[in-house]
């Protein structure tokens, strides 16, 4: 079975769903009839030995899809909180600007020093932060493919 997904894929693959439940079906109500004909017993027993085997593989493609979806949802959940953090830390030197424009407008003979190299502090240790995970974001979207 392959991984990728696409509606056609699905489609095809409740169909072949549907075809294995209504064959069970089927066999069941042959088997509970009373007129059963025993000699039909071994090749009944290799029906079910093949959909048995066609139930465990399809259980096998639904864990990779849930694993794939884990995955997915890791990824945007660390994409979501680096844009979260870059724009909390753009409201922040936006409000610290601010302030220092209204100080600086009050005063215009003192430079704030101390205020603008704490800014750049923070700013150095959030920038570099959270660049720190963007390749390895980058990359693990560019080897996965998306549903």
């Amino acid at each position: 079975m392959s991984v990728g997904v696409n509606y056609a894929a699905l489609d095809s693959e409740r169909q072949r769903q549907e075809d294995l439940l209504r064959e069970l079906r089927e066999l069941e109500k042959e088997m509970t009839s009373p007129p059963f004909d025993k000699t039909q017993l071994p090749q009944l027993a290799s029906n079910v030995g093949t959909l048995t085997g066609n139930v465990g593989s399809c259980w096998d493609y639904v864990d990779q899809l849930a694993s794939l979806a884990q995955i997915h949802l890791k990824s945007a959940a660390e994409y979501h909180q680096f844009f979260h953090e870059a724009n909390e830390l753009e409201s922040k030197m936006e409000r610290q600007l601010a302030i220092a424009k209204d100080r600086q407008e009050l005063n215009p003979g003192r430079l704030i020093y101390k205020e603008t190299s704490r800014l750049a502090n923070e700013i150095r240790v959030r920038y570099v932060g959270s660049w720190s995970c963007f390749p390895s974001l980058n990359n693990r979207f560019a080897h996965k493919s998306c549903f």
